[in-house]
């Protein structure tokens, strides 16, 4: 088993090195659907979750301050990721809500990962 990740390590790292090699990237004026369940879109909330308990609450709140400017240096590499996880799920709950697959529940009946 061993070997057969050391050869996937190997043309890995040949094709990254390479600059002649080609790779599948997306297309940034395309617009594409993807389809997640109710148990993976709980999934992605725990992530964002997770990555503002890695903050202090006041850090989280520059944080939110920094995005709602149109300023080109808000971004270190925290925030960049954070917004991208906001607007993420932001389209989530969208669908979900625009697809009628979101309830009303009491908080202390919520599932939490």
């Amino acid at each position: 088993m061993e070997n057969k990740e050391e050869n996937l390590a190997e043309k890995l790292l040949d094709t990254i090195t390479d600059s002649e090699a080609e790779i599948e990237v997306y297309d940034d004026q395309k617009i594409f659907n993807i389809s997640l369940s109710g148990s993976f879109a709980k999934r992605l909330t725990a992530l964002g979750a997770w990555m503002t308990e890695r903050k202090k609450p006041e850090e989280i709140l520059k944080i939110y301050e920094k995005l709602a400017t149109d300023s080109d240096d808000k971004y270190d590499h925290f925030t960049f990721h954070f917004e991208t996880m906001l607007i993420l799920l932001r389209e989530v709950e969208t669908k979900a809500k625009a697809n009628g697959a979101t309830k009303i529940i009491k908080i202390k009946d919520a599932d939490v990962l």
